[in-house]
């Protein structure tokens, strides 16, 4: 329907339509207070941001709501003379999601990333006119276009704020209008701004204290005036007035002192209304503070003092709420000073000092029905006990303590009747409407009163001691009427009576000592309730366990038909009933009886086995105390508790639990009281009144909730954005708007708080959160305790979920995800372990270098000193086979060179002691000669082994000294001239002329060298041959040469001559013997002077043997 009807509605109020303020459809508010932590009890502005919190503007503090608690604002302002308990008026929200607030102390603006709110600017810094000292801004507005509209008490400010960063509005960006503009066409009516709306064709219109209305056209950027010509608003010179628009662009202009004005636009005309109230008692809404237009077409109202007023144009009622000081769901304060709906159509009420109310329009769903002092057509009485529908389609209703109720349906009335009207109590408690159109009323110590409701009349049955045939109790609990006519009432503490059809005189069944139960007793006194199911059979519910009775087995024509009671008792055995007290019973389509208990569930017995099935809280029920049960169309069971009612999908084996939050009239239900109607009407009673809905329109579905993380805190301590924690700012924006927070390895003590940001019925949600890598499973919690707690967590990355569903539904896949990430300490980082590798990995391998160099060094050295030794060993085993070959060789020479010179002394000295007198002289002499001379050649031979074998030795030692050569070398011939003329060789010895031959020298070694070389040369020269001793001095050396010319050597065998291994042994010329010692003597004396020896050598030729001595010098002397 569109809203255009509500006006013209309006103004036929004037002239024809008389409107009744009724009561009898309740309205549910939740009261939230500064017990429940706003900051201020004064509501100024509400407002619903894009991210799902509320924001309540208050006298003390901006709010911020997320379903269960607050966050509180107040300026930041560094200024001295800026007091920080500022006044907030008025919010709203641009299209970047920056939030504005007017204040007291100017305009303000919500930082997100800082999550503080900073003062935009103040008013006597845009100009010099002083009327802008004054800081106090009370309303803002963002139109279609993207502009932010500031009202004042001094002028009216339009800003630019179209631009995503804030740091980019400049002065040039904000423009003033005020009365006293100097163009004409700028100036507003008023500087005092109350109200800023904007109509379809994007103009902006402003109220004021003046009658004027201000209209801004963006084209023209220009203001145009409307009177708002009505006398009542002309007569006064302060005026003050408040502007709501619908979307056909009429105004309704509310006043406070002076009532409601209505501007029809297209008539252009202004139209005054009043609501005439209950008995032509007129209600004028002079004091109207504030108004809202809903998403339904209803006008709320709210008033400073009156309360809240909601016109229904639809239903033509206008609803009037009042703050009850017995009832805390209602209004908290009858001061209204702001009105809200948000997205989900919720309604927010702002009062003066008393906070905010909720209503929440799905509420409505539940058509709660309760007592209004202030009305004579509502129920009389919120303690509804019992229903039942008469033949008229009425419905009446037992209360405690209003006596019974008709609910007339067609006109919305309540009409009561009561003790005054002829009824023994007013405590009624249960109902039957019986064919004839007789109300039978149970009564609580009032007997049993059947009211016929044709006439009004009302008989009185009571309990008579001395009557047997009477009722047995003045307490009738619950009525049930079987097919043939007959009357059963339960009675509290009396049993069973039964009023036979057509008689008027009751017969008792009853167990009033409670003894043993047979079958012909019920198995208790006090009795619950009676239910007649569709096979005629009569169910009992007592105190003391259920019974059932055949009826078709009975025989009513007896004084006392005999009653046959089958006992179902609670026990340990399996499928046995749960609980032996009964407080309600039912039957589906299907034949199964449904029993409720006081305190253990529900109870379905299958009539075909007898066996039952139980549902308890485990399965879903919101309470083990069942109070009624009722059946919808689809068999679907709708359950009261003492904890709400309950909704049992048959098809889905599951429970939906609704509570007063979703708008029952309250928790709380009694026993029995629930009916169905004709049409299908569901009608539960309680002790706020009673419910009355269709099945069909409640919604079952689950709502869609989003759980919202709002909360962060570090070791118990809440983190908010922009907050430095050890020099590092861990949030950078709010942490609902954070996918990441990065902490260090000691930052491990963490929380997070969530919410769900739905306020329908914040309180009855269940939540669920994990922390992956952490939780294996998720952890469910209730709003109670919306708060998850980590600590000592590992470095490492972690992904907090949370998700959130009401009871009776699954879990979604959506949740709200944030992402943890720990840092390990340097030394468990990738990069310290990646360089721990890198660094054990080099110093292994440097380790492993070094060891391989080192081995390879030991392995060289071990090389080294295996070659070492081996040629140790090598020159030891070549020294050992020198010895061998020297032991060899003076072994040699002792058997083989030495042996022929004494064989021939010997056959010499045998010869010539055989013939020394047969001889003659002559050979005597050359036997002598030839004995001398073998002697000499076995003396030089001994003296050469005996030279060789200290030297071999070491012992043969150098004595340097001075050495005359020609000397020398001239006994050296002389003792040798005759072992060569023998040979007849001449021995030629050429010195330097006039040349002394000094030679630095071991005489001994010089005799030992020439010696063995002339005997030598001796050995080796053909008779008659010459050798040459010659003696040159070369440079600093002397060279001697002994030179024959005798056999000569070939090559091969000049390569042999110093060989040790080597033992040459060679004939001379005459067939002497030659070791080739006395040539290895002569290399090595020579060498031991630091001399060379030299051989030139041919076949046949002769041979040279040439070797050099230092020569003497005068400095060697001085040495």
């Amino acid at each position: 329907m569109k809203r255009g009807i509500l006006f013209t509605f309006l103004v036929l109020l004037l002239l024809s339509f008389s409107l009744n303020i009724r009561g009898q459809n309740r309205m549910i508010f939740d009261q939230i207070t500064t017990k429940d932590g706003l900051s201020n009890g004064i509501i100024y502005d509400i407002m619903r941001d894009s991210y799902g919190f509320m924001w309540f503007c208050t006298e003390d503090g901006l709010n911020r709501y997320d379903g269960y608690s607050f966050k509180v604002f107040r300026s930041e302002s560094k200024d001295a003379n800026i007091t920080r308990n500022i006044q907030f008026n008025s919010i709203t929200q641009d299209q970047f999601g920056r939030i504005w607030v007017a204040t007291s102390d100017g305009l303000y603006f919500y930082d997100n990333n800082s999550e503080t709110i900073k003062q935009f600017v103040r008013y006597n810094k845009l100009t010099e006119n002083s009327f802008f000292l004054d800081q106090t801004a009370v309303k803002t507005f963002i139109d279609s276009r993207g502009y932010l509209w500031v009202g004042t008490f001094y002028g009216l400010i339009k800003i630019d704020i179209r631009k995503p960063d804030i740091k980019q509005i400049t002065k040039s960006d904000i423009h003033l209008f005020y009365v006293e503009e100097p163009e004409p066409s700028r100036r507003i009516s008023n500087d005092a701004i109350k109200s800023i709306v904007e109509d379809k064709d994007g103009k902006i219109w402003i109220s004021n204290d003046s009658p004027y209305l201000d209209c801004y056209d963006h084209n023209t950027e220009s203001f145009s005036h409307i009177l708002v010509d009505m006398p009542r608003i002309l007569q006064w010179k302060n005026i003050t007035l408040y502007l709501q628009i619908d979307e056909k662009d009429n105004f309704v202009i509310y006043t406070r002192g002076l009532g409601i004005v209505y501007w029809d636009r297209r008539l252009n005309t202004f139209s005054e209304f009043q609501i005439p109230g209950e008995k032509n008692k007129s209600v004028k809404l002079f004091n109207a503070h504030n108004m809202l237009l809903d998403k339904n077409n209803r006008l709320w109202i709210g008033s400073d003092g009156n309360g809240l007023y909601v016109y229904d144009p639809a239903k033509g009622t206008c609803e009037h709420y009042e703050k009850s000081v017995h009832d805390q769901s209602n209004l908290s304060s009858n001061a209204i000073y702001s009105i809200y709906e948000d997205i989900d159509g919720t309604i927010w009420v702002g009062t003066y000092l008393s906070g905010v109310n909720k209503y929440a329009n799905s509420k409505t769903q539940w058509g709660v029905h309760y007592s209004n002092p202030y009305s004579n057509t509502s129920l009389n009485s919120d303690k509804v006990t019992n229903f039942c529908e008469d033949n008229n389609g009425d419905i009446w209703i037992s209360t405690d303590g209003g006596g019974v109720n008709k609910w007339d349906r067609k006109n919305h009335v309540f009409k009561s009747f009561t003790q005054k009207d002829g009824l023994t109590v007013n405590a009624t408690m249960s109902l039957l409407c019986d064919e004839a159109n007789r109300l039978w009323i149970g009564t609580y110590n009032g007997g049993l009163n059947i009211l016929n409701i044709n006439t009004g009349l009302v008989q009185k049955i009571f309990y008579e001691p001395e009557d047997p045939s009477s009722i047995n109790s003045n307490s009738p609990w619950g009525f049930a009427k079987d097919k043939w006519g007959n009357m059963w009432i339960a009675t509290v503490n009396s049993g069973l009576n039964l009023l036979k059809h057509g008689e008027s005189s009751f017969v008792s069944y009853t167990n009033t000592e409670n003894l043993s139960i047979g079958s012909n007793q019920i198995s208790s006194y006090s009795l619950t309730y009676l239910f007649i199911d569709k096979k005629s059979r009569l169910w009992i519910g007592t105190e003391s366990g259920l019974n059932m009775v055949d009826l078709t087995l009975v025989d009513f024509s007896k004084e006392k038909p005999k009653l046959n009671f089958n006992h179902f008792i609670a026990s340990a055995t399996e499928n046995s009933i749960s609980n032996d007290r009964i407080s309600y019973i039912s039957e589906d389509s299907k034949g199964i009886i449904w029993i409720g208990t006081k305190g253990a569930g529900l109870n379905a017995l299958n009539t075909e086995t007898m066996k039952f099935t139980t549902f308890t809280v485990s399965d879903g029920l919101p309470h083990n105390i069942i109070n009624g049960i009722l059946f919808d169309d689809d068999d679907n069971l709708w359950i009261s508790t003492n904890y709400g009612i309950s909704f049992f999908d048959r098809r889905k084996n599951q429970f939906h639990n609704f509570s007063s939050s979703d708008g029952l009239q309250s928790d709380l239900f009694y026993k029995t009281a629930c009916f169905k109607t004709s049409d299908g009407m569901m009608l539960f009673g309680g002790i706020n009144g009673f419910n009355a809905f269709y099945p069909s329109s409640i919604q079952i579905k689950q709502p869609n909730l989003v759980a919202t993380i709002t909360g962060f805190d570090l070791f118990s301590q809440r983190i908010e954005a922009g907050d430095s924690i050890d020099g590092k700012v861990l949030l950078k924006k709010p942490v609902y708007e954070t996918d990441t927070i990065f902490l260090n390895y000691k930052q491990n003590n963490i929380s997070f708080e969530f919410s769900t940001l739905n306020y329908l019925s914040p309180d009855r949600v269940i939540f669920s959160y994990k922390l992956d890598d952490f939780d294996k499973e998720w952890v469910t919690t209730t709003a109670d305790y919306r708060i998850a707690k980590y600590t000592n967590l590992n470095p490492g990355e972690y992904v907090f979920k949370v998700r959130v569903k009401t009871p009776g539904y699954e879990w979604t896949d959506q949740f709200s995800a944030i992402t943890v990430i720990i840092s390990p300490p340097f030394w468990q980082t990738i990069w310290f372990m990646m360089f721990l590798v890198l660094f054990f990995s080099i110093l292994f391998f440097l380790i492993y270098f070094i060891r391989i160099r080192t081995l390879q060094h030991q392995k060289k050295a071990l090389e080294k000193a295996v070659d070492l030794k081996t040629s140790q060993l090598q020159g030891a085993i070549n020294q050992l086979k020198e010895a061998n070959s020297t032991k060899d060789k003076f072994m040699s020479i002792i058997a083989h060179d030495l042996i022929n010179p004494l064989q021939t002394i010997m056959g010499l000295s045998e010869l010539l002691l055989d013939e020394r007198d047969k001889a003659e002289s002559t050979n005597r002499n050359a036997i002598i000669k030839s004995i001398n001379l073998s002697s000499n050649d076995l003396f030089n031979l001994l003296e050469n082994l005996l030279h060789w074998s200290r030297s071999e030795r070491g012992l043969l030692e150098y004595v340097p000294q001075n050495v005359d050569l020609s000397v020398e070398l001239t006994k050296i011939v002389s003792l040798l001239a005759p072992t060569a003329r023998n040979k007849e060789i001449s021995l030629e010895l050429k010195l330097p002329a006039n040349e002394a031959c000094m030679a630095k020298a071991d005489v001994n070694f010089v005799n030992t060298i020439v010696r063995n070389l002339i005997s030598n040369a001796i050995k080796f020269s053909h008779e008659k041959e010459v050798i040459v001793i010659d003696v040159q001095e070369d440079r600093n050396q002397f060279v001697i040469s002994i030179i024959d010319q005798g056999v000569g050597m070939s090559e091969e065998k000049m390569a042999q001559l110093f060989d040790k291994g080597k033992h040459i042994t060679t004939v001379g010329t005459k067939n002497e013997i030659g070791t080739g010692l006395g040539l290895l003597l002569v290399k090595e004396l020579v060498e031991k002077q630091e001399g060379k020896l030299n051989v030139n050598s041919s076949v046949g030729e002769g041979s040279t043997f040439s070797f050099t001595l230092m020569a003497y010098n005068e400095v060697d002397n001085l040495e």
